[in-house]
């Protein structure tokens, strides 16, 4: 016959086991939800969850997909696009081309071209589709803080191991749930096999 611990024992293990699964998942999620200022972002990322950035500085590095004007860029990764905006004199550094890498900071906002206008004055959006950019995120450089444009320095690393690394907002979480899952069905398991016994 097997002989089993003190059942109070294991069963005060496996509740402490699952209150500190549940202590680290809260945790992980409030960590998930902030992104700290400055943060290398996705292009993609920041179209699809842009309440995770707006307002925030944040460092995008990806190719130009169009040059609308001196002071205004496209970029474009899997079909999320996303306006780069320069509210310096002088615009962008002259010769960015489609295709060229490229490296911004800035801070992403709502673009509202009347607002815009308004906190920056005049700004040169070429032919930039602005109604498609409406209500949407936008990267701003210049203006507050230290956002800048620049040539990414190449790496060795091949631009498709790049395009396939997985988000920063990945975590642990899934292995942290399984354990909790493990530990509720052992705490539930241990009294009714304790019984059978």
């Amino acid at each position: 016959m097997l002989s089993l611990p003190n059942s109070k024992l294991v069963q005060t293990a496996l509740f402490v086991l699952l209150a500190l699964n549940l202590a680290a998942f809260t945790a992980s999620a409030q960590k998930a939800s902030h992104v700290p200022a400055g943060q290398t972002a996705d292009v993609s990322d920041v179209v699809k969850h842009p309440g995770q950035y707006m307002g925030k500085q944040v460092t995008v590095q990806w190719k130009v997909d169009r040059v609308f004007s001196p002071s205004a860029i496209g970029l474009e990764k899997n079909e999320k696009h996303l306006l780069v905006v320069s509210v310096e004199q002088g615009g962008l550094p002259s010769g960015e081309k489609k295709g060229e890498p490229i490296t911004a900071t800035g801070v992403i906002r709502n673009f509202d071209q009347a607002q815009f206008e308004k906190d920056y004055g005049k700004i040169d959006f070429g032919n930039a589709p602005l109604a498609k950019f409406e209500n949407r995120p936008v990267l701003v450089i210049g203006g507050h803080g230290t956002a800048k444009l620049e040539q990414p320095i190449e790496t060795s690393q091949p631009e498709t191991a790049q395009e396939h690394a997985l988000p920063r907002t990945a975590s642990n979480l899934p292995g942290l749930g399984l354990a909790g899952l493990i530990a509720v069905l052992l705490g539930l398991g241990v009294p009714l096999f304790s019984r059978q016994s």
